[in-house]
């Protein structure tokens, strides 16, 4: 006696060896044989499919409205130390759009977007920040408080001399 399943249920395809099992309309479980060629392709298939449709990347990590200063630049550098320079960098700049007012905040999250940069190895933009850091501090010399952070301006300079070592170029 044949075991029958409820018609109308979803078809439970499964690719096994060189065949596939599905449940036929009158509610019968069916095996039927791929011809080699066909088995390879469909594997093939579905494996690229994986791929392409987001089975290893992930896209950019999804950041709470109420993260803190320090919850921002802890995550950020933590996708640093792994080396995920994407997720690093949607921190920082997701940083910078969202608290536009928090100047000296924005001066260390630019300051390691430009860091970011030179650890790729894409001097030009690494410059290009380093160097708008330091247009900054030239601007706002006369107005800053004295609490405002140094570091950015003085690592900015010395990246700048790093790269200027090894390119040829710098600031």
């Amino acid at each position: 006696m044949k075991k029958r399943f409820q018609r109308g249920s979803v078809m439970l395809g499964c690719v096994c060896g060189a065949g596939y099992i599905y449940v036929t309309g009158d509610g019968r479980m069916k095996k039927d044989f791929l011809p080699r060629g066909a088995a390879f392709a469909v594997l093939a298939g579905l494996a690229l499919a994986f791929f392409v449709l987001g089975g290893c990347s992930s896209g950019p990590p999804i950041i709470p409205d109420d993260l803190s200063v320090l919850q921002f630049f802890q995550r950020a550098q933590e996708e640093t130390e792994d080396e995920d320079w994407e997720d690093a960098l949607y921190y920082y700049e997701t940083y910078i759009s969202r608290h536009p007012d928090d100047v000296a905040n924005i001066m260390a999250a630019r300051y390691e977007i430009a860091f970011i940069n030179y650890k790729q190895e894409k001097y030009p933009e690494a410059v290009a920040g380093f160097q708008g850091i330091l247009g900054f501090y030239e601007e706002a010399a006369d107005t800053l408080s004295l609490e405002f952070p140094l570091w950015p301006r003085v690592l900015s300079k010395k990246m700048l001399e790093s790269i200027e070592g090894k390119t040829g170029t710098g600031g």
